[in-house]
């Protein structure tokens, strides 16, 4: 069931960035969607298992799911409903639902503020990795090369949306020789579009034991100017800090990282190519055929047995580009699907426009696999 939530999440997330990108009628409040998902976002990613480590109730569970599906529905209406006040309406009523949502994480614990050190320093550990990864061994040993061994201070490791960027960055933390070097001060935080940097540089104080509010760091300049303070009189323990889902404009943001925090190694992961650090850049490439194959087959085929025919699934796996969230989504809906469902995702494909950009297109497909 928790695992549920994430999916049904991050259904929802594609949605919205799907149709805000296509309803400029509803941008506005689209954004602010797009807004309220990102706070909730870390939230869904640091606790895999949601359920248990919250103590929410099975009924809560189910509640988050349903809202996430419904909230889903309402946004993909605003790509076809041409009646302004009704689809405002449901625009609305989908962000209401939102803000439930973050309302009831809030009162589980998850989004208390600096004071409360159990929910503050969960937040700054790093998320689990998936169980079941492929295709990322030699990727991962190219980050420890740069970061552990050449000692490069500042990593940034750049591709589209859904090809496993966080996964890999959550492997590197989790690797025995991260570990072995870095210790306890591995510390993993969601950067998104408007980093609270202030929150961030709480976090490290929390971690090394420090009591500290909000109201401490009145500009982001003292969080700064304290923290180096802070690092300086504690000792020079090595750091590995993972700035994960970097947009653009925070350059200046990873600038301070850099040049605030000695002796610390820094993974950044973006869908964009900063110029700033192009020489410091790992561009992650989409997994090969057989890494495609088998995490396709990991999903869609988890008892190990399959009645559609090969060249059905070969189809399928080539359409979704090597993209392991791609692999992963097509893989549970046609899990377990007779094979006209199967032909009628393939027909689906074959009757999209063939000026489609590969991204728009990959998009498209995973619209309708909702």
């Amino acid at each position: 069931m928790d695992a549920a939530i994430g999916v049904a999440f991050q259904e929802l997330f594609t949605a919205v960035m799907y149709v805000g990108r296509r309803a400029a009628k509803f941008k506005s409040i689209l954004k602010k969607i797009e807004s309220t998902l990102n706070r909730v976002t870390p939230m869904i990613e640091e606790n895999e298992n949601l359920g248990r480590n919250l103590d929410i109730s099975q009924g809560e569970t189910e509640m988050f799911i349903s809202r996430f599906t419904e909230a889903r529905k309402v946004v993909l209406k605003c790509r076809k409903i041409y009646a302004p006040v009704d689809t405002w309406r449901n625009s609305r009523r989908s962000l209401a639902m939102l803000n439930e949502i973050n309302s009831r994480m809030g009162r589980t614990g998850t989004m208390g503020g600096m004071g409360e050190a159990s929910g503050f320093l969960r937040r700054c550990g790093v998320p689990k990795a998936p169980d079941f990864v492929v295709g990322f061994k030699e990727p991962l040993q190219m980050l420890k090369a740069r970061l552990l061994k050449d000692k490069e201070q500042l990593v940034v490791l750049s591709a589209p949306g859904g090809w496993g960027k966080t996964t890999l960055a959550k492997l590197l933390c989790h690797d025995h020789e991260s570990k072995e070097k870095f210790k306890s001060n591995i510390f993993f935080f969601t950067f998104s579009n408007e980093p609270n940097l202030e929150v961030i540089v709480g976090k490290l104080f929390q971690r090394r034991g420090y009591t500290v509010a909000e109201s401490d760091f009145p500009t982001e300049e003292d969080a700064f100017n304290q923290l180096e303070r802070m690092l300086k009189e504690t000792g020079s323990d090595p750091i590995l800090l993972v700035l994960d889902d970097v947009w653009s404009g925070s350059e200046d943001h990873i600038m301070r990282f850099k040049f605030r925090i000695p002796n610390s190694q820094i993974l950044v992961t973006s869908r964009l190519v900063f110029p700033e650090f192009s020489t410091s850049t790992y561009r992650l490439e989409s997994l090969k055929d057989k890494d495609a194959w088998d995490l396709f087959h990991h999903w869609a085929f988890p008892n190990g047995n399959s009645s559609i025919p090969d060249y059905v699934v070969n189809k399928i796996v080539r359409g979704c580009g090597g993209l392991p969230l791609f692999l992963e989504v097509f893989g549970r809906s046609l899990c377990e699907q007779p094979v006209v469902i199967w032909n009628r995702t393939l027909k689906q494909w074959s009757e999209e426009k063939p000026a489609l950009h590969p991204n728009e297109k990959l998009l498209k497909r995973l619209i309708t696999s909702f």
